[in-house]
């Protein structure tokens, strides 16, 4: 990766290879389990390049065959400073425990320092193909927090509903029916991140009530109890079915767009913002759509 590397042997000095109570440091210990093991190649950080020709020097004296070396550069952190835990510093324990997904982050990892001409989400079999030490960059890379949940968005994406009712299961299991599992994930999947934000958008769809901040209870105000009674009336002919029931909203009242979708999608969600409301309704019911309107109706 850095290209052949000298170093003069004077330079080096002594070195440590028994401590004082008898135990070897771990660079001594390190270079011959590798060669013991029959490593080819060892990758490892620049951090690591002065402890190489120490290394070597202890292979030779002992007849032992050294791998083939390599450096990469170090990952540092998004302001350039060595990566701690107050730049974005994480384990793959803390990691794991947020959600991310395995190859959300192996996707990520992936590109940290190194090229490849397909930017788009792969599978590790597909990473691993096209890996390539050509492609190790010699300056150092920047983690960045918005790249990996970039990636974790895309793993989204690309996982089956079965993988992602897995990985949710923990906080959705007492609160979605069993048989609405799938039509649940496959619902909100673009609007999640994780699994707690899956926990969320249960409560919202199978609460019994919804909890409105009063901006929301604002624009429920505004658009009128009139408008949730028409809607209540034309519940029944259009049960579930979110395009019927707000197109023939849309004719009796006389509202569009904005004005129309708003608050519908407020007073079914209590969110402005989410998945697609046929989606929504159809795992609502009519029947906690209808107590949703009437609590609309109430407000007003």
């Amino acid at each position: 990766m850095k290209g052949p590397q000298k170093f003069k042997s004077d330079d080096i000095g002594d070195f440590i290879i028994r401590r004082h109570d008898g135990t070897p440091p771990f660079m001594f210990c390190n270079a011959i389990d590798d060669a013991c093991m029959q490593v080819t190649h060892a990758l490892r950080g620049e951090d690591h390049l002065t402890n190489t020709p120490k290394q070597l020097l202890i292979l030779r004296a002992l007849g032992l065959v050294p791998p083939q070396y390599g450096h990469v550069s170090l990952i540092l952190g998004r302001d350039g400073s060595p990566l701690s835990k107050r730049n974005g510093s994480r384990s793959i324990k803390e990691l794991r425990e947020e959600g991310f997904l395995p190859i959300a982050i192996i996707n990520y990892l992936s590109r940290l320092g190194h090229y490849y001409e397909n930017p788009h989400f792969m599978e590790l079999e597909k990473l691993t193909e096209f890996f390539s030490l050509k492609a190790l960059s010699v300056s150092p890379a920047r983690f960045d927090l918005d790249h990996l949940l970039h990636w974790q968005r895309e793993a989204i994406a690309h996982a089956s509903l079965d993988v992602l009712g897995a990985w949710c299961h923990k906080k959705i299991e007492n609160l979605v029916p069993k048989e609405q599992i799938t039509d649940f994930m496959m619902a909100i999947k673009g609007n999640i991140l994780f699994p707690q934000e899956a926990e969320q958008w249960a409560h919202i769809i199978f609460d019994d009530q919804l909890i409105l901040n009063e901006e929301e209870k604002q624009i429920l105000q505004a658009a009128g109890k009139l408008f949730f009674q028409e809607a209540l009336t034309l519940l029944p002919s259009h049960k579930e079915n979110f395009k019927s029931l707000s197109e023939a909203l849309s004719q009796k009242t006389k509202k569009k767009g904005k004005e129309l979708f708003l608050p519908l999608r407020i007073l079914l969600t209590g969110k402005k913002h989410g998945p697609d409301m046929m989606s929504l309704c159809h795992l609502l019911g009519e029947s906690r759509m209808r107590k949703r309107i009437e609590a609309a109706c109430e407000l007003c």
